[in-house]
């Protein structure tokens, strides 16, 4: 089994329990704000294209999004909560996400 196949497992059998961890997630609001305070730092100004690479459940992306920005996002893990772009206020939609099955 090679190094991405090991990787993709791990985060795999993490799925059920991923987002229940603080670091994965933002636990308040106060907390959301200051994700949001960064990548308003951090990106171009929107609107910009933002590859959003180990996304997890995609709260990047979601906030990325949120502030204008066009986003892909992209995982290992076939398991992990995907975002529900519908539900969301983001304008423009970001792209779908994407399950990476290689590293290349």
């Amino acid at each position: 089994m090679g190094l991405v196949d090991q990787l993709r497992d791990y985060w795999d059998a993490d799925a059920t329990s991923y987002d229940r961890d603080s670091g994965h997630y933002p636990a308040s609001a106060l907390e959301r704000s200051a994700w949001r305070g960064s990548l308003e730092r951090l990106l171009p100004a929107a609107p910009a294209s933002v590859l959003d690479v180990g996304a997890g459940t995609g709260f990047l992306s979601l906030i990325a999004a949120e502030l204008g920005h066009r986003v892909t996002a992209v995982d290992l893990s076939s398991r992990l909560p995907r975002p529900t772009w519908r539900s969301r206020s983001c304008r423009p939609r970001p792209h779908p996400y994407l399950q990476a099955r290689s590293m290349q």
